[in-house]
Parts: C-alpha cells; sequence; structure tokens
C-alpha cells in the first residue's frame, strides 16, 4: 500500500512496539476514530498554529523518521499531524523509545505518544506433523526450515502460506525529547527541501512567488494534465484533460494559488492514462467523498514539500463540509482513509517523478545548485489589481465547453517541444515509468496461483483456452473459474453444452456457485442467434463460452483472434473446446492456439485425479510443468521435494 513502509525480518525488541498488539482491524479503526474526533473536535474549522504574519522561530511540514531521515508518507502524515492538516513542528524528528535511549536522550515528562502504522510479512508453514509447523517474521529462518525437512527451497511460494501483517508502533516527536542535538540549524539546502522547511519571517510576503513550488511544477511528467491559467474557477475536468486557473494575481496569497493548482493536479492524476480513478462521481456517494479525500491529501503532501504553510483551497467550513460527508462513510468502511490516504501518496509520486531512492526529480536541481540554491522567481508587486474572490466550482467539473468559451477566458501560450520519436524504446520506457498494470483479482486463491497474474488489458481482452475429452471436467472447471472471478467482476456464462434451464446446469451451478456474489454477479445465456453475442460482451466483465464449436455453428466465420481479443478491450475470456478421441479440436485447431493462455485436461480413470495443466500462459512466471489444478478437489497439487507428501491449503498472498 503506497505511503506505508514495508520492513522485513523484523527484530520486534528493537524496532520498540510497545504499543499493546493489535490485530489489521484494530489498527484501521484507531486511525478512523483519530480522524474523526480531530474532525468533530474541530468545530467548523481547524486552528492554524501560527501567526498569519509573522513566524518568529522556523518550523517544519513534513514529519520524519530521525533514524531514517526519511519523512513518513501517506497515511501516517495524517496521523502524526493528528489529521490536522494546519499542523506545523518545531522540530521535525520523531524517534522511538529504543531509539531515544541509543541516542543517549531522555522523554520530558508527559510527552504524547503518536502511532505509526507499518506492514511487515508473516510466513507460515503447515504440516500434518504438528512439530514440523512453522510460524516466523523471518524468511531466512523458514528457508532454513524447509531445507531441514527435505524440501525445496525454489518451492517457497507454494510451500508457504504469506500474510501482509498491518502492525503499528509508538514515536515520540524530538520536541518532547532532552539530551540530543537535532542540529536543526545546521541543515543543507537540500535537507530543508526534504522537511518542508520554513524560514522565519517577520514580516510574512504574501505575495512571493515559492521557489520549491515553481520546481515542483516545472518538474511534472511530461504527459500531465495541461494548466491553463485565465479561468474564473479553479477545476479540472477529465475529458480536455485540462487544468484551469484563475491568474496568480487572482488569489489572495501565493500560498492559496499553489495549494489550488495541486489539489486540482491531483485530480488530475486520476485521468485513465494515469493512475486511472473513477472520477465522475455523483455528490453525496462515498466515490466523489473518496476522490475529494485523495485531492485533499495529495494537496495536503505537495504543500508539504513545498514549504507551504498550507489552507485548503476552499474555505475550512466548506472543507469541513467534505469531512463531515465523508463521516458516514468511515462509520461503514474503516479503511476508507487508509485507501484514500494510499491513493493521495501514489499520486504525488506520479507527479513528483520519484527515483529508485524515492527522491523526487527537482532534487536533482538541488543537488547541481547544492548550497548556491537560487530561484529565479516572480514577485509581484503590492500595488496590486483589485482581488477577486475565487467562488470554485465543482472540482471535477465535465461540462467545460462552456467554461473555456467564456469572453475573457484567457488562454496560455503552447509551450514549444522537442519532437519526440513515439516508437522509441526510450519514449515508450518513460511512458511506462508510472504505468499501473491492473490485475483481475481472483478470489480463490488455488486457482489464482494456477492461472498467474492475470493482466486487464488497456487495449484487446485476454483470451484463455481449456481443451479435453469427454468427460474430462472441463465445464466443471469453467464452473470453477466464474465463482472465483464473480466475486468481483460481473460474469457472463454462454453455455451451449447443457442448456441454461437444464437440470444438468443447475446441478453443477448447486456444487460449485459457493461464493457470496456469485448468482448475483453472473449472467446465464443459450444463444440462439449470433447477434446478440456482442451486447453480451459489452455489458460484463469475464466471458465464459461452452463450447466454442457449438458458438461456431451459429456463424462459421467465427475466429477468437478477430472477432473476440481484437474487437473487445479489458475483456477476459475463457472459451472450453472439445477435443475428439484422436485428440483434434472441434470448432478448429487454429482459434484453439490464439489464446494467451492454454490449459489441457489430463483425463484419469478415476474421475477424482483429472487435473488440468498449462501449455502456455504469458502471464505465469512459475515452472508450467510444477503446476497442476485438481478439478475435483479445486485445489493445487502440491510439489515437494521427494514428492510423496502432501501439503493441503496452499496459498499465495499478493501485496
Amino acid at each position: 500500500m503506497a505511503g506505508i513502509d514495508y520492513i522485513e525480518n523484523l527484530d520486534h525488541n528493537s524496532f520498540a512496539l510497545n504499543a499493546p498488539s493489535l490485530s489489521p482491524n484494530d489498527i484501521y479503526q484507531k486511525i478512523t476514530d483519530r480522524i474523526i474526533k480531530s474532525v468533530k473536535e474541530s468545530n467548523g474549522d481547524w486552528k492554524q498554529e501560527w501567526d498569519s504574519n509573522t513566524l518568529y522561530h522556523p518550523v517544519f511540514l513534513r514529519p520524519t523518521s530521525y533514524a531514517t531521515k526519511k519523512p513518513y508518507r501517506g497515511i501516517n502524515v495524517i496521523m502524526l499531524k493528528t489529521g490536522n492538516p494546519l499542523t506545523i513542528f518545531k522540530n521535525p524528528y520523531f524517534l522511538t523509545k529504543d531509539q531515544i535511549k541509543d541516542k543517549k536522550g531522555r522523554l520530558k515528562p508527559r510527552a504524547e505518544p503518536y502511532p505509526v502504522v507499518y506492514f511487515t510479512t508473516l510466513y507460515k508453514f503447515e504440516h500434518e506433523q504438528e512439530e514440523k509447523e512453522l510460524t516466523t517474521y523471518k524468511r531466512q529462518e523458514m528457508l532454513e526450515h524447509l531445507k531441514i525437512n527435505g524440501y525445496d527451497v525454489k518451492h517457497f511460494e507454494i510451500l508457504v502460506k504469506t500474510i501482509p501483517v498491518l502492525k503499528e508502533y509508538i514515536v515520540y516527536n524530538g520536541i518532547d525529547v532532552e539530551g540530543i542535538d537535532f542540529k536543526l540549524d545546521q541543515l543543507t539546502e537540500i535537507e530543508k527541501a526534504k522537511l518542508g522547511y520554513i524560514p522565519p519571517k517577520k514580516e510574512r510576503e504574501e505575495d512571493e512567488r515559492n521557489p520549491i513550488a515553481e520546481l515542483i511544477i516545472k518538474n511534472f511528467p511530461k504527459n500531465s494534465a495541461k494548466i491553463r491559467h485565465g479561468a474564473d474557477d479553479a477545476y479540472y475536468s477529465p475529458i480536455t484533460d485540462v487544468v484551469s486557473m484563475p491568474n496568480y494575481n487572482n488569489f489572495h496569497t501565493s500560498d492559496s494559488y499553489y495549494s489550488t493548482l495541486f489539489h486540482e493536479m491531483i485530480h488530475s492524476t486520476g485521468h485513465e492514462k494515469r493512475l486511472n480513478r473513477s472520477l465522475k462521481n455523483k455528490y453525496g456517494s462515498v466515490e466523489y467523498a473518496k476522490e475529494e479525500l485523495i485531492a485533499e491529501f495529495g494537496a495536503v503532501f505537495l504543500s508539504a514539500q513545498a514549504g507551504i504553510l498550507w489552507k485548503t483551497q476552499k474555505n475550512h467550513a466548506s472543507y469541513l463540509k467534505n469531512w463531515l460527508l465523508t463521516l458516514q462513510f468511515m462509520g461503514e468502511d474503516n479503511k476508507l482513509l487508509m485507501r484514500a490516504a494510499s491513493q493521495a501518496q501514489k499520486s504525488v509520486d506520479y507527479l513528483l517523478q520519484l527515483n529508485e531512492q524515492n527522491e523526487p526529480k527537482f532534487y536533482d536541481f538541488l543537488k547541481e545548485k547544492k548550497e548556491d540554491f537560487i530561484v529565479d522567481v516572480e514577485k509581484i508587486k503590492h500595488k496590486r489589481k483589485p482581488l477577486k474572490t475565487v467562488q470554485l466550482a465543482n472540482p471535477i467539473s465535465i461540462n467545460v465547453a462552456e467554461q473555456l468559451s467564456k469572453p475573457g477566458t484567457k488562454k496560455i501560450d503552447k509551450v514549444s517541444r522537442e519532437r519526440t520519436d513515439k516508437n522509441s524504446a526510450a519514449f515508450l520506457k518513460q511512458q511506462r515509468k508510472h504505468k499501473v498494470v491492473k490485475r483481475y483479482d481472483i478470489a480463490n486463491k488455488d486457482l489464482s496461483i494456477f492461472l498467474g497474474k492475470l493482466e486487464i488489458k488497456p487495449k484487446e481482452s485476454l483470451v484463455a483456452t481449456i481443451a479435453g475429452k469427454q468427460g474430462s471436467g472441463k465445464t466443471r472447471f469453467a464452473f470453477r473459474f466464474i465463482d472465483a472471478l464473480a466475486q468481483q467482476y460481473k460474469v457472463a456464462h454462454i453455455t451451449m453444452e447443457e442448456h441454461k434451464d437444464s437440470d444438468l446446469y443447475w446441478q453443477k451451478a448447486d456444487l460449485y456457485y459457493r461464493g457470496k456474489n456469485t448468482l448475483h454477479n453472473t449472467d446465464i445465456y443459450s444463444l440462439n442467434n449470433i447477434s446478440e453475442l456482442d451486447k453480451i460482451i459489452l455489458e460484463h466483465d469475464v466471458i465464459v463460452i461452452d463450447s466454442f464449436a457449438k458458438l461456431k455453428e451459429l456463424d462459421n466465420k467465427l475466429e477468437i483472434d478477430t472477432h473476440l481479443r481484437k474487437k473487445y478491450d479489458g475483456k477476459l475470456f475463457l472459451i472450453v473446446f472439445q477435443q475428439t478421441s484422436d485428440g483434434k479440436m472441434r470448432g478448429g485447431s487454429k482459434s484453439a492456439f490464439d489464446g494467451d493462455c492454454i490449459f489441457y485436461v489430463e483425463k484419469s480413470p478415476d474421475f477424482k485425479k483429472h487435473y488440468v495443466y498449462t501449455d502456455k500462459n504469458r502471464y505465469q512466471n512459475r515452472n508450467l510443468e510444477e503446476l497442476h489444478y485438481n478439478i475435483y478437489t479445486g485445489k493445487l497439487t502440491p510439489i515437494v521435494l521427494n514428492n510423496t507428501k502432501e501439503i493441503s491449503n496452499l496459498q499465495e498472498v499478493e501485496f
């Protein structure tokens, strides 16, 4: 999850896990309760912790681990600010009790504890002999355990259940620590930028351009939304992919300008060609509330990066209204805040173009300039035009044609850029740098491992085929496939072998449709006319066709590659083929080999031993010869070194 540290091989004692042991759900609820309390106690407004015109001491906006010197991210920023985005720190550093002790420091009386959350991994090996079972947080310990018991560590992922675990620990702010010199008066310019440093000012210059904010904007990705100034409102349109902004001198302060722009730019990262979030949400819906939280959190994170004394682009009462709208959904889903903060952090990371060290691209400029960091910025004169109060539109306005055609609306000149060869490897790699590959969430873990990381393709569709002789169980496999996919997706079952009203069909349905969403999300069709096929495919995410030979009887020109895979975008097809006794494919062998994934059923004299194996799978990184899926049990056949022992309950947990 973006914004939460992942820590492996954890030594719990050294990490000062002095908080009581909590389940992940307890932690989600604790985070939610903490934020709700902060919102309710604000009484319509959060109190800022500084004089609006004067700062007598330097302050910091980015809470940071003193041990690693890495700023906290995502929900941990919100937690350390106790839910108040206006929080500033006289000391940005946070430490655990053990870290304070190691540095020969001591806590002041009544020091306030702050919870921080992180992910770690729990490894679990189950065995029919209890003494051979092991549960540990240490991967190396698990590897040694497997070797001692005669297992090949190459099969680690199949043998060991890997469980991501959400944990929390307690930290204290440096302001509550004595005996440690944090050397805040000796920071370099890049260290100040990392900490969100704001220097002391006797008289605050609210018209002054912010050099770090300007660098951030200058280093936005090349495929970012266009920014057009001169509009009456501030809003992002996903239709035109444009952020419209009032002119800089229409804002009361430079901080208001930047926080507004950052808010709208966070919205723009949700465009389908970037991070692909849902942006066309109805006001009052949970999706609308979540997207607004993402944009607000993201604006807070970016503003802190720029050293901006953040104020939401709306007045506090309006901003609080958004929070209060969200409160009703928090009670129903205690992971809402975590997800919103995670998506916000992912959006910020996208705009900042982080490198392998998680450093923003604009840091390169600071490193080049070193201590001579100077940025030429525009200083607006004090004799400004009369300020116009900016009334903000719906942040995600869809009808922007009228807005852009208003009299007086200014358009910025196009920026000339060097021609880019869009077919070059360099260009294509850069385009993929922040691409989010969406994959199917398959509810059944054994089936998920067997099928691999199936991609939801933005262009064209993914086709899997399964072939087997009569009575091999390929139709039963299709039922298991439907049950797993229907928990998350709308599934169409085009059953041509067994009519949807037949007793044979419902005997299998009663046996295999076990998921809570299967019946609700599955539509069943027995086609009489090929013209019905297009509408069915367009209305569903997953389409199971049993069988292709029967479907082709309705149109003998039908081909998988031309009429299914390349014709539709973002669909998943499972197509059943029948093999004759001599191994030939009914419906034509050409189409049977057009699949991205090609499966066969190995038939055994004992039907309980029929299994599916893989001939080709572009999305599977495991050894195909070791993957056998038993249709009767719905389990993978376990692979161990001596191939004689069986292990049940195999499971892969995705991060």
